[in-house]
C-alpha cells in the first residue's frame, strides 16, 4: 500500500525490496543517529530538506543503501532495491516482481541525480534495479545518484547480462554490450 500522507514539512517515501523483508534504517549521511523503521515493504515519512539515508539489510544479502531528497514534486518517493546474495548471484523471483507505480521524473539535479545511457548488440530490454526502462539504444535516462543493477536481456536469442553501475551526482554514465 502506498506511504500515508506526509505531515507538513515531509515528504512520503515507500521502500520495497526484492526479496521483501529487509530490515529498513534511515539516518541523516554523517549523522551517527540511525532510526529502525521496520522492514519491507515501508511507508515512511522523512522531514524535509533531505538528504537521508536509507540503508536495507537481510541476512544472506549485501547491504544496500540510497540517499533520498525531498522530491520537487508533491507524490511520493517510491523505488524497489533489488538485494544482490552474498555469493553474486542474482535473486530469482517465483513470480514476476510487479514494477513501481509511475511517479513524475522530475529533471536531474546536480546534487542528487544523473543519467544513464545504454547500448547493445543485438537489442536488448533493459532493466534498473527491477524495473523495466526499455529497449537498447536508451538514452540519457534520469537516475539517482548511487549504484544500480542494470539488467540487458535478449530472450528470443537467450541473452542476458548484469552490470552493477555508480552513477555520481549530475554525472552521466554509458554502458556499451556485445554479447
Amino acid at each position: 500500500p502506498p506511504p500515508p500522507p506526509p505531515p507538513a514539512g515531509s515528504f512520503a517515501v515507500q521502500v520495497n525490496s526484492v526479496p521483501q523483508g529487509a530490515r529498513v534504517s534511515v539516518a541523516r549521511p554523517g549523522s551517527g543517529a540511525v532510526v529502525d523503521q521496520g522492514r519491507t515493504p515501508a511507508g515512511l515519512s522523512l522531514s524535509t530538506p533531505g538528504p537521508w539515508e536509507i540503508t536495507l539489510q537481510l541476512d544472506g544479502y549485501r547491504t544496500a543503501r540510497r540517499i533520498v531528497l525531498a522530491p520537487a514534486s508533491s507524490g511520493p518517493v517510491v523505488f524497489t532495491q533489488i538485494l544482490t546474495p552474498l555469493d553474486g548471484d542474482v535473486p530469482v523471483s517465483p513470480t514476476p516482481v510487479p514494477p513501481d507505480p509511475p511517479i513524475p521524473v522530475d529533471p536531474p539535479t546536480l546534487s542528487s541525480d544523473g543519467f544513464l545511457s545504454v547500448v547493445s548488440t543485438p537489442s536488448t530490454v533493459v532493466s534498473v534495479d527491477g524495473i523495466n526502462i526499455g529497449s537498447t539504444p536508451v538514452n540519457n535516462y534520469p537516475i539517482a545518484a548511487g549504484t544500480h543493477r542494470v539488467l540487458m536481456e535478449n530472450r528470443d536469442q537467450g541473452l542476458r547480462r548484469i552490470k552493477v553501475v555508480e552513477i555520481p551526482a549530475g554525472g552521466h554514465v554509458r554502458l556499451a554490450e556485445e554479447f
